[in-house]
């Protein structure tokens, strides 16, 4: 995806900086969604008290190395795919930085989805709830910040 315009050859940083910030703000507020289910289930499932198993705790620890590996995988891959490259086009730099947003976004949010399959496979809410706060973390120190985005792009005026 590139911003540039074939006539003029300009690009609209604040465009795609607008479309990744919703896109970010979308992932982050549908996780209330997830709190929603997780909760109709846990009421539903109330009288069916699920014990902890063997299972639920190796995929509970899984699940925890996995998120672990996420959050510091999050930063390399957010830092490889940003490398500076002086002969890319403004444009071509906003279309890359945009890419990783989108990318380093949904990382984020995988957390939670992990979380949540944590809930349907041991039934325990709270096997969920530290996973959806880690995510929701993750997507707040990984949110799209403008001056971050004018100063990839080399678009941000000396003045």
């Amino acid at each position: 995806m590139t911003f540039e315009t074939p006539s003029n050859g300009s690009f609209d940083i604040k465009k795609a900086y607008r479309v990744a910030m919703i896109t970010s703000a979308s992932l982050l507020f549908s996780m209330v969604f997830y709190v929603i289910i997780v909760e109709i289930m846990a009421l539903q499932e109330q009288a069916m008290a699920r014990e902890a198993s063997a299972t639920v705790s190796f995929v509970r620890w899984l699940f925890i190395a996995v998120v672990a590996g996420i959050g510091i995988g999050i930063r390399y891959i957010r830092s490889a795919m940003l490398r500076f490259d002086s002969s890319l086009s403004v444009g071509k730099r906003v279309g890359k930085l945009f890419k990783t947003t989108i990318l380093v976004t949904a990382l984020c949010e995988v957390p939670a989805i992990l979380g949540m399959m944590l809930f349907f496979i041991g039934g325990n809410r709270w096997d969920f709830y530290p996973f959806l706060f880690f995510s929701a973390l993750l997507i707040v120190l990984y949110f799209p910040r403008f001056h971050y985005w004018t100063d990839f792009a080399g678009t941000r005026s000396s003045a």
